[in-house]
């Protein structure tokens, strides 16, 4: 199983007056549930250099069923030189039977 079944989408950037706010969704593109999904966020300004980075689960123990979506957030302190974001993912797990296997 590789990252390529799991689809990150609608990345949108927000601020506040102490946060820059990347939010999206995942989901899940094949027959099997996963759980523990990490990703990355890599903010960057205007000319594509990466600024900062954050990572998080967008989903946790709860797991993502196939076919399926949910909502996640980051956040990084304030920048406003920050103009995209782009959102990888790092690693999962799935479960086949009762085994539990995790994945780079």
């Amino acid at each position: 199983m590789s990252s390529y079944e799991l689809k990150i989408s609608h990345v949108t950037l927000s601020s506040n007056s102490s946060n820059t706010i990347a939010e999206g969704t995942i989901t899940k593109n094949s027959n099997q549930t996963v759980s523990f999904v990490k990703i990355k966020g890599s903010f960057e300004n205007s000319s594509g250099t990466v600024v900062n980075t954050n990572r998080t689960y967008a989903v946790g123990s709860e797991g993502l069923a196939p076919g399926k979506s949910c909502k996640w957030r980051m956040s990084i302190k304030n920048d406003y030189l920050i103009k995209d974001c782009n959102v990888s993912i790092l690693d999962f797990d799935y479960l086949i039977g009762l085994e539990r296997y995790y994945v780079l």
